[in-house]
Formats: C-alpha cells, sequence, structure tokens
C-alpha cells in the first residue's frame, strides 16, 4: 500500500474532532471546499470507505472508527514533537550552536560572545569548515575560502594581515621588516605553520632567500601553538596580526600589506537560518568582535 500523506490524515482526526467541517477548515488554515477534497483524497487511498451519510451529516464507518482509534495518538505525538521543536528553536537558551574554524579565530569570539544558549567551538581547516557547513556538522563557519554553493551565505568579516615574533634572545634589538632582518633569522631556529608553510615561503621570495636556509626546529598545523612556541622561546615565526605574544620577551614587527596577499575571512551560514532573528542577533555580535 501507498504511503499516506500525513496532511490528509490530520485533515482526517480534525475533521472528527470538530464534527463540523467549517470548524474543522477554521483550524486547519483552509477553505471548506480544500477540506472536503482532502477527505474524498483520503478515501480514495483505502479499498473500502471510511466515511458514510447520515442526513447531511458525514459519519465514520466502522472501518472509520477503528482508523481514528489506531492513528489517534500517533497524530497525537506528531503534533506534539512539532511543538516541542518549535519551542525549542524559539528559545535560544535550549539551543545548541556549533561554530566551526581556526583556533586562533575561535579564541578572538569565544570569550566575548553573550549567546544565552550552548555554543559548541570545533577547531577547522578552511576547506573542513565549509564541509561542516554542508555536512550539517556546524551551523557557523569562519573561513577564507569563499564556498561554491548556494545553500551557503558568506559575509565579509575581516582581512588577515602578518606580523614576525621574534624572541629577543635571538635578536638584540628589533629591525624593519627586509632583507638585513631576514639574513641574521636564518642563524636562528624558525617554526613554521604546516610543512608547506605559504606565507613563510612568500617572504623567504620576496627577501631572496630560500626556504632551505631556514633552521626549522618545530612544525605545527595550529597558529596558536605556534604563538604560544614563540613565547616559549623555542623560535622565530611569522604569525596572524591578531595573535597575541608576550611584547616583554619578543619583538613584533609587521609585514607590510604589499609584500603579502591579504586572505579574506567570511562568516558562513546555512540560508535557511537567514529567517530566524536570535540567529540573525549571533551573526551580528561575531561581526561586530572583528568590527565589521
Amino acid at each position: 500500500m501507498e504511503q499516506i500523506p500525513i496532511h490528509l490524515l490530520n485533515a482526517f482526526m480534525v475533521f472528527n474532532d470538530s464534527q463540523n467541517i467549517t470548524k474543522a477548515a477554521e483550524i486547519l488554515g483552509i477553505t471548506q471546499p480544500a477540506l472536503s477534497k482532502q477527505l474524498k483524497a483520503l478515501e480514495a487511498k483505502f479499498p473500502q470507505p471510511i466515511f458514510s451519510t447520515q442526513g447531511r451529516r458525514k459519519i465514520l464507518t466502522f472501518f472509520g472508527r477503528d482508523l481514528q482509534n489506531r492513528i489517534k495518538g500517533q497524530i497525537g505525538n506528531i503534533q506534539e514533537s512539532i511543538q516541542e521543536s518549535l519551542l525549542l528553536h524559539s528559545d535560544m537558551k535550549q539551543v545548541k550552536i556549533r561554530v566551526s574554524g581556526r583556533q586562533g579565530v575561535l579564541d578572538r569570539i569565544s570569550k566575548k560572545l553573550e549567546f544565552q544558549g550552548t555554543l559548541i567551538f570545533n577547531e577547522s581547516s578552511n576547506q573542513q569548515v565549509i564541509d561542516d557547513l554542508l555536512c550539517m556538522r556546524a551551523e557557523i563557519g569562519i573561513a577564507h575560502d569563499f564556498p561554491n554553493s548556494f545553500n551557503l551565505v558568506a559575509k565579509p568579516l575581516f582581512k588577515e594581515e602578518f606580523k614576525l615574533v621574534i624572541p629577543k634572545k635571538f635578536l638584540l634589538k628589533s629591525k624593519k621588516y627586509g632583507k638585513s632582518l631576514f639574513e641574521e633569522l636564518k642563524l636562528s631556529p624558525c617554526i613554521g605553520f604546516k610543512a608547506e608553510d605559504e606565507i613563510l615561503n612568500q617572504l623567504c621570495t620576496d627577501n631572496s632567500i630560500s626556504k632551505s636556509q631556514l633552521q626549522m626546529s618545530r612544525i605545527t598545523s595550529n597558529y596558536s601553538s605556534v604563538a604560544k612556541m614563540v613565547d616559549a622561546g623555542f623560535g622565530w615565526a611569522v604569525i596572524p596580526s591578531y595573535l597575541e605574544v608576550d611584547l616583554k620577551r619578543n619583538w613584533s614587527i609587521p609585514v607590510p600589506l604589499e609584500v603579502l596577499t591579504s586572505r579574506k575571512f567570511s562568516i558562513l551560514y546555512r540560508h535557511e537560518f537567514s529567517k530566524t532573528p536570535w540567529f540573525n542577533d549571533i551573526i551580528k555580535e561575531i561581526k561586530g568582535i572583528f568590527g565589521s
């Protein structure tokens, strides 16, 4: 037997509970002719009638009464579940929002958001952020790759800038960014972001040295970890400008904007959240943290 649409069963139950087609149509928010059409469509799904007539009134057949008794509890449970879901997503205190992004970026917002529900932060690479959103493993993502999907909204958040951070024990006094600085840095241990550190590669090219000339002492895939290693004195590194280091122990030298192609980060989310007021408030709050 084919599946019976839930709206036809719901019309059947509402009509039987009210015993008045006018009142039932009002409850369902449809016209009387539309309700009559739905009841006929439902009856056509069964091999025997569910209604008979008594004067001008529709009454249930024996089969119709048995059907009503069997599905009454089930329909009630469905309606209750719908109400529970509506309540959950209208009351943000009961909502859990998963935020996916680079750890350093998540650290910038984790302590500042005032969302009344539960926030779950998941460290992810840029491509993982987009995959998390498309596969519904996250509700909000922050990444510098623009998604090639009509399912996602992308709002500009911030431009990423970089700085060289150098423990003072490796460099007696601060210097301006340039070849002279890199000639000195070749003599000190370096901490890299991933095996292929694209930013570090660009800086080496800009200063006419080979990355192979650097003394790579440690490599990690987390910029926050890079910053902590610099603070611990393990070596110098190039890190995003928003990450903080101990300026009493380290030099901080900005990388000129023209040296690197500035990466633009966006806040990403699925289109269906656009009509949810409290969700839009979270997006505005995050954008405010980044000054966008």
